[in-house]
């Protein structure tokens, strides 16, 4: 049944994202007002929840053990990728930012195969107090919102050098307006910054041996990470930081904050391959 699930999950992934790839290559180039068809988009995001769904039952198998939650890397990733995929779900209801699923869809189905194939042991123990339960959960929001940002980060950038060197191209003719892009952008980086502020004082709170050797290295970075967003976010507020110097920063912090997150955990439970509980 697992298996059975598994192949399910991925393969409406993949369908949704077909769909996408379908509508984005059938918009008229010659239109510069053409517009997804809205039942395209919905049959995507349809075919998203049913993923959604496959994918959770399937974590629900592979992240319970006897001994409490198992978040190693591969785990930790696949859980990551379903948070991320479920908030764009839920907001492309009301926002246009259906087209990250051309880079979010293919990236859960990814990090579900390597949490089915590949194994590295984390334990979050059933006794772990309430705080460090709100650091994990809090630490994953805020890495899924961050992505997110990260995503349409990306597709700014492209949008932009395409309409800079006038060659718009089918997808970003389609596109909502630079102007409505970076707004949304701005906001997912506000939620963004807001969550990991949250994870970190939940850390300091509650998290013992944070600059233990472990840790510490997690810690500097994501300290870093905190840093860089919250110059961004001053800087779009202060200076009115916009186009290339809002995306350039936002990917910089992005790329941090995946060292702190995965980095780490990548170097002790695969590399190294230890096994530690919380």
């Amino acid at each position: 049944m697992n298996d059975l699930l598994l192949l399910v999950a991925i393969a409406l992934y993949l369908g949704a994202w077909g769909v996408l790839v379908w509508t984005y290559a059938r918009a008229a180039p010659a239109n510069a007002n053409a517009a997804v068809p809205k039942h395209n988009t919905g049959i995507a995001l349809a075919l998203s929840v049913l993923a959604l769904l496959c994918h959770g039952s399937v974590l629900s198998r592979t992240i319970t053990t006897p001994n409490g939650l198992d978040l190693g890397f591969f785990n930790a990733a696949s859980v990551t990728t379903w948070v991320i995929a479920a908030l764009l779900t839920v907001l492309a209801v009301t926002k246009p930012i259906a087209a990250l699923g051309l880079i979010i869809w293919p990236l859960s189905a990814l990090a579900l195969i390597g949490a089915t194939l590949f194994h590295a042991e984390r334990l979050l123990t059933p006794d772990a107090s309430a705080g460090v339960q709100a650091h994990v959960v809090t630490s994953v929001l805020a890495a899924s919102v961050l992505t997110i940002a990260a995503c349409q980060s990306f597709v700014l950038y492209l949008q932009e050098r395409r309409l800079r060197a006038r060659r718009p191209g089918r997808m970003t003719r389609v596109l909502p307006p630079l102007q409505l892009q970076e707004a949304l952008l701005v906001q997912m980086l506000g939620a963004g910054f807001f969550l990991l502020s949250l994870s970190l004082a939940s850390g300091v709170a509650f998290v013992q041996n944070l600059l233990g050797q472990h840790l510490l290295h997690k810690t500097v970075l994501a300290c870093t990470a905190w840093a860089v967003f919250a110059t961004v976010l001053y800087g779009h507020w202060r200076y009115g930081w916009r186009g290339r110097t809002l995306i350039r920063w936002s990917l910089g912090g992005f790329t941090v904050l995946m060292l702190a997150y995965f980095g780490a955990k990548l170097v002790l439970e695969v590399v190294l391959g230890r096994s530690w509980s919380a």
